[in-house]
This record gives structure tokens, sequence and C-alpha cells, in this order.
């Protein structure tokens, strides 16, 4: 087996020259000396002697080879005829590159720069530049300040007519400018759209139909299938009277959207147009407001916000202006008037905590008013529906009909305790206790602190166990008010669950620390 490095692109041997007369010569390796050279396979005879580092096959009266790391051409007398320079040289081919006549020519590549050559080792001079062949076997060539594309056998695909050519994206198209006009081809070179203006690609939507992905145009029909090489669908985004910037954004003029039959969806306008999102809306920009249109081009919400967040769950978007804040539906419909100072998120009762001039209320998503704005605070309600709120500087519970469920007597009700335990540690005139939703006093307010210790189970929520500080010392009751443990330790106390009627007590009295079980029946 003999190597040969071929360039990463497939070349295609149209024929070959008949060489019958010639003696027929293939590589043979010396295992000893790791060279190559050719032998004739009938007599087993050395043609050539082993001294290039790899060869190729001869096509005709030439054959590839290599002395370190370059590649030239040797005769059938392994004369040397075009020195080895060249980093990768492909297989001959024959092209069109000098127009009826085809000739045989290679594929060599130094560094990044690519070209052809003769077999004399001359390189086709047709051109002043070649690029690298894509992934559908096009160069992008350039002559006397005109570029087009050639395939693999160096016929001119796209002929050499434009300005400028940009790569071929993932849809399949260039861009291309020709005389102070923009435009895109296919691979064929066929102009899908000439325009005299800047285009940029700009994804649309696609809609599943009948189990299929497709689009609508702006009459609601279905697009003629002009689909790219991946099978998507997409919207071109124009600028009229822009320039690029030295970093070839485009800054200034407005944006429209065109799609690709030419159709103008959306007239230049706009300051700026951003992508469809999942739901088929873009945001424009214009004059500094924003607004939405939709795939047709249609404004469902007018430029009139400062701000436009986007749409949650709920299909309800935030939107800002001067300073207020209010809502819209994925509609463009202004659910709320920009009125609010704050709109917290909804949750999943589809209830949102909102401010306006100081004070707290709850909204649905209809923008019906839950809760009125009475409140200094609110805080978020908890699984039950039950909310934390304070008025005239006390704090209280509500529901969510707006029933007083704790009325407002307490200087502190801690949430956490009201989320877990359904019981609520409150404080009044600097003692802390325990009261149920019912208002039913479980531990009196007679201490300096109270908590609920966090165990693994259900056991704290069915015995109610707390544990309370008085006086610099701590201890542990129950619901009922009954001392577990009695209050006489001046550190720290840490309960954990065992089983079902056992919990592992850590106590700390004069900075010691010691363990016992406590079993409750």
């Amino acid at each position: 087996m003999y190597f040969f490095r071929y360039l990463s692109i497939y070349l295609f041997v149209c024929c070959f020259v008949s060489v019958a007369q010639e003696v027929e010569l293939v590589p043979y390796e010396n295992k000893e000396l790791r060279l190559w050279g050719y032998i004739n396979p009938t007599t087993e005879e050395i043609v050539i002697r082993p001294k290039f580092n790899e060869v190729g096959e001869f096509i005709g009266d030439i054959a590839p080879i290599k002395i370190a790391k370059r590649w030239g051409l040797i005769n059938r007398k392994g004369q040397v005829i075009v020195e080895p320079t060249f980093d990768e040289l492909g297989q001959f081919f024959y092209s069109y590159f000098s127009g009826n006549d085809s000739k045989l020519v290679a594929l060599v590549k130094n560094g990044d720069n690519i070209g052809f050559i003769r077999t004399n080792g001359k390189m086709v001079n047709e051109y002043d530049n070649i690029g690298s062949f894509n992934r559908h076997g096009l160069a992008l060539v350039s002559k006397d300040g005109k570029s087009g594309f050639i395939n693999q056998t160096g016929k001119e695909i796209i002929p050499l007519v434009y300005d400028d050519i940009g790569s071929f994206n993932r849809h399949g198209l260039a861009l291309v400018s020709k005389d102070g006009k923009s435009g895109f081809i296919d691979q064929t070179g066929k102009e899908i759209i000439s325009l005299p203006s800047v285009v940029d690609f700009f994804n649309m939507i696609e809609v599943n139909k009948d189990r299929k992905q497709n689009v609508v145009d702006l009459m609601g029909k279905d697009l003629i299938p002009l689909i790219d090489h991946d099978g998507n669908f997409f919207f071109l985004k124009v600028n009229v009277g822009g320039k690029k910037n030295d970093y070839g954004v485009i800054a200034g003029g407005k944006w429209g959207i065109i799609d690709l039959m030419g159709t103008e969806i959306t007239p230049p306008v706009y300051d700026e147009i951003f992508p469809f999102n999942q739901q088929g809306l873009a945001w424009v920009q214009k004059n500094e407001n924003m607004g939405i249109i939709n795939l047709i081009g249609t404004e469902i919400t007018p430029p009139v916000y400062d701000e436009i967040e986007a749409f949650n769950q709920k299909g309800l978007a935030l939107v800002k202006k001067d300073g207020k804040l209010g809502l819209i539906d994925a509609k463009g419909k202004q659910i709320s008037p920009p009125v609010y100072d704050e709109i917290e998120a909804f949750n999943q009762q589809g209830l949102a905590i909102v401010k306006k001039d100081s004070k707290w209320g709850v909204i649905d998503t209809t923008h019906k008013s839950i809760i009125p704005l009475l409140y200094d605070e609110i805080e978020p309600f908890n699984q039950q529906g039950l909310a934390i709120v304070k008025k005239d500087s006390k704090w209280g519970v509500i529901d969510t009909t707006h029933k007083i469920i704790i009325p407002f007597l307490y200087d502190e009700i801690e949430s956490e305790s009201l989320n877990q335990q359904g019981l609520a540690i409150v404080k009044k005139d600097s003692k802390w206790g325990v009261i149920d939703t019912t208002h039913k006093i479980i531990i009196p307010l007679l201490y300096d602190q109270i908590e609920f210790p966090l165990l693994y189970d259900q056991i704290s929520k069915q015995l109610g166990l707390a544990i309370v500080e008085k006086d610099g010392k701590r201890g542990v009751i129950d619901k009922m008010g009954e001392r577990i443990i009695p209050i006489i330790y001046d550190g720290s106390i840490e309960l954990s669950t065992i089983s079902e009627n056992l919990i592992r007590v850590t106590v700390q009295m004069n900075k010691k620390w010691s363990n016992f079980v406590l079993y409750i029946p």
C-alpha cells in the first residue's frame, strides 16, 4: 500500500491518456529505506529507483512525487519536471480553462493559496485569484475586478460579472453586488433577487401544517415552495439609505422586510427590526419607541413604548412608557395601561403583585383587581393562597379573595413559618409566639425568639415542636405550649429525626455539647 495525500476535495478524472505503447509503472516501496519508486509489474524490474517519500500513480507521462514535505512531478524516466514546492497536489483532471480544448490540470496548494498547474508545471493564469472550494464544489475566482464561481473542472458556473460576491450561506444563497445594486444568486448562478438596497438575512418563523413545516405569505396563503438547501424558509431584512461602518455593521437608514420573491412584507420605515420569536412576532424600533409586528407585517403593537419585554408563559409582556409599567398580550392588545411603578411576575395562579403611588395590590391576567392598592407591602402568595401583608405599620395575612385571615395586629410575621408549617411565628410588643391560620394562639407571645427546626419529614408539622429562647436561655416546647426540653440551655439546640417517634437532640450548656434521644409517644 502506498501513501498519497490528496486534497480535501473530490476531483474526478474525466478520461485518461492512452499509454498502451508505454510500459506500465506502479508504485513500489523499499521497506528498508522506507522510500518509494516505480517497478514494471510484469517483470518486477525496478524502473525508477526508490528515492521519494511518497508517490502517486502515473497519468500519461507524469506522476506526483513527494520529497520531504513538498510535492512535485516526475516523468516516466524519473526526471523531476516540476520541482517539489507545493504543500499539496491533487489528481490531474481534464478542464476547460482555455475554452473548448480540454487539458490536464491539477489543483495545488501552498499555505492558504490555491491554484491550478498544467503538466509542464506552469500555473493556469486565467484568474487573478482562486479561492478554496466550498462543500458544494465551487470556488470563488476573480479577474480584472470581477468575480464569479468555477467548479472543480474549471468550468465557470457563475460568470465573472459581479463587483463583489459573498460566501454561500446555509440557505444556499450568496449576496452579490453589481453596478451599485445588491441581490442574491443561488449556486446555479440564477439571480433570485435584485435590489437597489443593502440586505441582511432575517430568519422567519416556520409553522406546522399537515404535519409538515410550512409558512404563510402576507395574504395568508402558502408560499410557493421556495426553500433553501436545508429546507428552511426565511425573510430578508433590507435597509435603504444606510451605510456599513468600519466593522461591517449597517448604520443609519431605514429597515423593512421582503420575502424571497421580492414582495414587500414591511416597508423600510423602522430604525431597527429584531428577529422573529417562536410566536412569529418581531420587535421594531421607530423614533426611539418600540412596537411589535407579525409575520404579515402588521403592527399589532404600534411603536409607542419606551420598552417592551419578552412575553411570559401567560402570554403577556411588560411595556414601559414614561417610567410607568403596563401589560400587552400576544395579539398586541393592551391589557393594562402603563400606570404602575412595579409589576412583579405572575404566579401559577395567574396573579401579579403591583405597585402604584407607594401602595401595593394584586391583579390577574385580565387586569382585574384582586387585591386593591391599599397595602404598604405584600409578600407573594404561598401554595395555600395566603399572603403576608403590611398596613399602617402592622402585619396580617389575607387570601386571594381579600379575606383577612390574620388581623393586622403584629409587628412582624415570619413568612417561612407560614409557608412550611401552616403556622405563623408572630411578634408583638417585642415578644414572639405562634398562631395558626384561624388566628388561634398555639404558643403564647412570651418568648424573645422562636424557630421551627427543619426536620427531614412531617414530624415537626405533626408535633409542632419549636425551639424557643427566653431571658437568654433556650429550650423546646410543643404546640400545646408544654415544655418538652426545659428552657435552661445557654447555647444552641439542634433537632434531627431518627424515626417517627425518636428525635436526636444536641444541646450546648456552658460551652459544652451533649446529645440525647427524645421519645415522642
